[in-house]
């Protein structure tokens, strides 16, 4: 499986139309370097059959509490306490949706016109500015059992209309965080509980959502108008359109710029730090869409599965970068890859100094001694590594494990290189 996820990363970096082409033997468009990892017939094999939970455990669709992500429930939490476990985001967060693209058969696929995929499988989101994942949930549909939420909220945020986005943001509560949400999220009732809790927060609002008072103030271009309850402020801003603010924490002060052509003009800051703080879950994807190996496939699940470990990758990233390290995206998933695919999968060696005896030395290839059998043989280690099966008469008794080995390049491979089998 380590092979598998490697080669899937790989396909990410090195992008063909058909997977079948990695294996191509085509002298112009080959890359080898697939085949020598894995042979086609196996890769196509785990990825046609591969599932992330036992199928034969899966309730009934007629079941009252049917789990609708159960085919990929463990690898969810799997990943959930890991991405919120590995490292703590700065105190300015956002929450947003991402939209996998799917569209496939899936009672809970979305339809999100303003999204780039537009059909998919919608994930909630809450991430840092540099698009670092903590936590999401997948969206399953709003007659999901699994996907009320209420039993992880507290009992004074339960008549929410956001209950789901609320419970992503309680390991947050009390600790002087700053929330920033777009119009779909932001609602005078969740801003009151949010700083009730010692937590600021920002965001764009929908008309339906401001007091009246405000969204019937006539504005003229470039003018700004706001209204107060209590903490929170609502604001009014006419450029090309109508934004609505609603924020906790922020002044209304305005700051003057020059639009082109010249023409200065009073624009509110607190759509500037909107700006700059929002686009966390927007980066993910950014990051993401280049080296992107989700194929199309019947099977929604199996490319959730690895829509999210490219997500887990993109967030070793982001600790490595954080670390202060400098490789760029191309790069450390390259190394992501070459980490999975060069680890041992197996252990062929029968005592600690096999490497050293088999590369050093002096080793003579001798034919294998007779047994009861009338033609003794043994596997080639070096085939075997390469997933070939082919039994041989040969093995080196110079070498502590005594390994079959074929003629020459075999032989030669086994006793010259680390990795004999690349």
């Amino acid at each position: 499986m380590r092979k598998f996820i490697g080669i899937i990363l790989l396909t990410g970096l090195v992008w063909k139309p058909r997977m079948r082409g990695y294996w191509s033997t085509d002298s112009l468009l080959g890359t080898p370097a697939f085949a020598s990892l894995m042979i086609r017939d196996r890769f196509e094999q785990i990825q046609k059959f591969i599932h992330f939970n036992d199928n034969r455990q899966e309730p009934p669709h007629t079941a009252n509490k049917r789990d609708r992500l159960y085919k990929i429930r463990p690898l969810l939490e799997l990943f959930s306490p890991s991405f919120r476990n590995v490292f703590t985001p700065d105190k300015l967060i956002c929450i947003d949706e991402s939209l996998m693209l799917f569209k496939g058969r899936v009672i809970f696929r979305q339809y999100i016109p303003l999204k780039r995929a537009r059909f998919g499988i919608k994930i909630f989101c809450l991430t840092d500015k540099n698009g670092s994942l903590h936590s999401f949930s997948v969206y399953s549909g709003k007659q999901d059992p699994l996907h009320d939420v209420d039993r992880l909220v507290p009992e004074d945020a339960r008549n929410l209309s956001l209950t789901a986005k609320t419970t992503m943001m309680v390991p947050f509560l009390d600790q002087g965080y700053h929330l920033y949400t777009d119009n779909w999220y932001t609602s005078v009732a969740l801003y009151e509980y949010l700083h009730k809790h010692k937590t600021l927060a920002t965001g764009t609002a929908r008309s339906d959502r401001v007091p009246k008072m405000l969204k019937n103030m006539p504005v003229a271009k470039g003018a700004t108008v706001t209204a107060a309850k209590g903490p929170l402020l609502a604001q009014k801003f006419s450029d090309k359109k109508i934004v609505y603010m609603i924020f906790t924490g922020h002044t209304t002060e305005t700051k003057t710029r020059r639009r082109h052509g010249g023409q200065e003009q009073d624009f509110p800051i607190i759509i500037d730090h909107y700006n700059h703080n929002m686009g966390g879950v927007d980066r993910l994807d950014q990051l993401l869409e280049p080296y992107d190996c989700t194929r199309k496939t019947v099977a929604w699940y199996r490319k959730l599965a690895l829509h999210f470990i490219q997500l887990a990758v993109l967030n070793a990233w982001n600790l490595h970068r954080h670390c202060g390290g400098k490789l760029p995206v191309h790069d450390f998933i390259r190394q992501v890859a070459g980490g999975l695919l060069l680890a041992p999968t197996e252990i062929l060696e029968t005592q600690d100094n096999e490497n050293i005896a088999r590369l050093t030395g002096r080793h003579f290839i001798e034919t294998i001694p007779p047994t009861r059998k009338s033609n003794p043989q043994k596997r080639c280690r070096v085939c075997t590594k390469k997933n070939i099966r082919r039994d041989v008469r040969y093995h080196c008794p110079d070498c502590p494990s005594k390994p079959g080995l074929c003629l020459m390049d075999c032989f030669r491979a086994h006793h010259t290189k680390e990795y004999y089998w690349i």
